[in-house]
This record gives structure tokens, sequence and C-alpha cells, in this order.
């Protein structure tokens, strides 16, 4: 039903009002009934196009009338003007997220020939922390490089190198969008949940993260909950072992371990459960990716696929630096 409505909206013409100059207007009507347009919207790899053909209005466009469309127009035009409301570094980024926390604002995208639900509140989140992204690898960039070599760069990344935005600023926003989420007890658990992963589970109000979690229980509620490390909840995560491998890895308490070992039989496999395992970063995590390590090989009898589940494991493991897994590295590199 939602991909059948989204549809509609994609090839329903934008309906012009008095809050567009007429020389906007005329461009997003034309961009509504652009099928080229709109058909391309939902696949990442015509993202290029997309925004070759947006430059036509981003040209033109006022940030009130950039608002005006990220707010009312079909799903392609909320995402193109939300994206230069970002670049531009607009004030009213809050404003629009607020708006995007109503769940009718969610929609499709096609990612590796399948159907994906996101939303326009993930989907703008996602776009200001890239803009922390981007300032954080420029000022690593212009630390370490000067000259030609800089220079170089710079070309090679583009439009990605560019940005108004500094570290301190993305993160102000970031954290009113999640205070504004958070205060929430009708936001969508798919946004809660993709707004968190993108923030690596950092909030500032472990109240209402409690809150969340005793009704829902998903991987990335539960990892927000143990990246405050309160020992209070060390049981209520024990209750949920099984959707709290992001959890223990952020929060390898000594007694989830024992708890964790006892799922092995269905998630070795699993890189979330190799990941919690290899976060205790002691004797009995290492005996115990040994014997991950040991069924992987027994499971999968491929060589190709074998030296696959193996160099993943293998990369989990040496994120962690702990000298306590150098023979088990280097035993892993013989796959």
């Amino acid at each position: 039903m939602l991909l059948r409505f989204l549809l509609f909206l994609l090839l329903m013409p934008f309906s012009a009002t008095a809050q567009l100059s007429p020389e906007v207007s005329s461009v997003v009507e034309r961009l509504s009934v652009d099928t080229d347009f709109a058909e391309n919207a939902i696949s990442p790899q015509s993202q290029v196009t997309i925004d070759n053909k947006f430059r036509s209005l981003a040209g033109i466009a006022t940030n009130g009338e950039l608002f005006y469309v990220a707010s009312t127009g079909d799903a392609v035009l909320k995402e193109c003007a939300a994206a230069e409301l970002v670049e531009r570094k607009s004030d009213s980024l809050t404003s629009l997220f607020t708006k995007y926390l109503d769940h009718t604002n969610q929609f499709d995208v096609l990612m590796a020939g399948k159907i994906v639900t996101t939303s326009h509140a993930a989907q703008l989140f996602r776009r200001v922390a890239w803009q922390k992204e981007k300032r954080l690898r420029r000022e690593y960039y212009e630390r370490t490089t000067s000259g030609d070599e800089l220079v170089e760069i710079k070309v090679l990344f583009g439009r990605e190198f560019a940005t108004r935005w500094s570290v301190k600023e993305a993160d102000s926003v970031m954290n009113q969008m999640m205070a504004h989420a958070l205060a929430s007890d009708d936001i969508s658990v798919r946004i809660l949940n993709d707004i968190l992963e993108i923030n690596n589970y950092k909030t500032s109000d472990y109240q209402r993260i409690k809150h969340f979690s005793r009704k829902y229980q998903t991987p990335q509620i539960l990892a927000a909950l143990a990246a405050y490390k309160n020992p209070a909840d060390i049981s209520f995560l024990k209750l949920h072992i099984d959707r709290a491998f992001i959890a223990i890895s952020l929060f390898p308490d000594a007694t989830l371990l024992p708890v964790l070992k006892s799922r092995m039989l269905n998630s070795f496999a699993d890189p979330q459960y190799q990941d919690a395992i290899a976060s205790f970063k002691n004797a009995e995590a290492r005996a115990t990716l040994e014997t991950i390590s040991q069924k992987l090989v027994a499971t999968h009898h491929d060589e190709s696929d074998r030296a696959e589940k193996m160099l993943r494991l293998y990369n989990i493991i040496e994120k962690k630096n702990c000298r306590l897994y150098e023979p088990l590295l280097e035993r892993l590199q013989k796959y």
C-alpha cells in the first residue's frame, strides 16, 4: 500500500502555491512529472543523475522555498530539497526533522535489488551526520597533507570535500533532532532505530531510552541503553540476550559472557555475536573465539566461502586491538 501511494505521489504534479515564485514553481512542476527523475530516485546508483537535474531548482530557490518543497513535495523532491538545505546549513533543519517524524514520511528505496523502507527523518539525520564526517575528513587531510597533494585530494573528493559545517555545529543539530525524537511517544520505532544507529547509539536522555527499551526491545534501542553502562540494566539485557549482541559489545560486563556463550550453537556465524564475544578481551573470550573459528571451518566447506567468513572474523577481532588475541589472529591469517 505504501509503495503504491508513493508511486502515485511521484507521478502527481506538484501544486504550485503563492509560497513559491513563478520560476521556482515552474521547475518544481517539471521535476514532479519527470518520470525518469521519479523512477531513478529509488536507486542510489542514479543519485548523480538526480542531483544534476535538481541543480536547476537549487540554483534559483531560496531557503524558504526549499523548506516548502521539502515539507510538501513528493518523496523525491523532499529528499533533494532536504539535501540542499543541509548543504546550505539552513537554520530550519530541526523544524523540518520534526515534520518528518510523522509516520507517513516513510518511503521505499531500492538497495541491492531489494525494496527497503526508510524515512525522510532518518535520511535528514544521516545527511547532517555526513557533514560532520566530511569536516573530520577534511581536517585530517589538511593536517596530514599540503601543497599539490592536498589539491589533488580536493579534486578527487570534489563536492564531498567541501562543507560549511563545523563538527560542533553538526553535533548541536543532531542533539536537537535526537531530543525531539526521544520526546515523542508516537515516534516510529523504525525511525528511532535508524537514527540511533546513525548516531552510534549515543544519546543524552537515559530515562527516555530506558522508557523505549521497555516498549521495543530492538537491537538498536538495547544498544543505546547499554551505552550508559548502568549495572542496573544488566538483568534486562540478559532477559533479551538474543537481541542484545550490539549492546553487549558496548557494555561487556563479565556476567554477560556466560549467557552469551549459551547462544553459541545458533549464533556463532553472526558477526554481531562475534563482535560481542571479542569485546570482553580476556582469555575466556579468546577461547570462545577459537571455538567460533573452528565451527566456521567445519560448517563452510567451500574454500572461498570459508575464506570470506574467516576474513570477516579476523577483521572483527583485529579491530579490538587486544594483544591477547594476536596468536588467534596469526592462525586466522592462514585461511
